[in-house]
């Protein structure tokens, strides 16, 4: 399962809404029926949950990011 949940955030971040729907429809996601026609409201959905878990930051004028559920910075140059 550990694989599929690291796959399905790939996607939400670099992928498609038809990938992510494709890696929620696998048995190992373990999820309940997930629908064709809504991809772009899951890929939406789970992009939109992930960007209001961060916050942006400026850092010398640097971009970082601030992830609450983890604690952590990440910082983009």
């Amino acid at each position: 399962m550990e694989a599929v949940v690291l796959a399905i955030n790939r996607s939400v971040d670099e992928g498609s809404p038809a990938e992510t729907l494709s890696l929620l429809q696998r048995p190992e996601a373990m999820l309940p029926t997930v629908y064709n026609r809504s991809a772009y409201l899951y890929h939406n959905g789970l992009k939109m949950g992930k960007i209001e878990k961060q916050e942006v930051i400026l850092v010398n004028s640097v971009k970082c990011i601030f992830h609450f559920d983890s604690w952590k910075f990440r910082c983009v140059m």
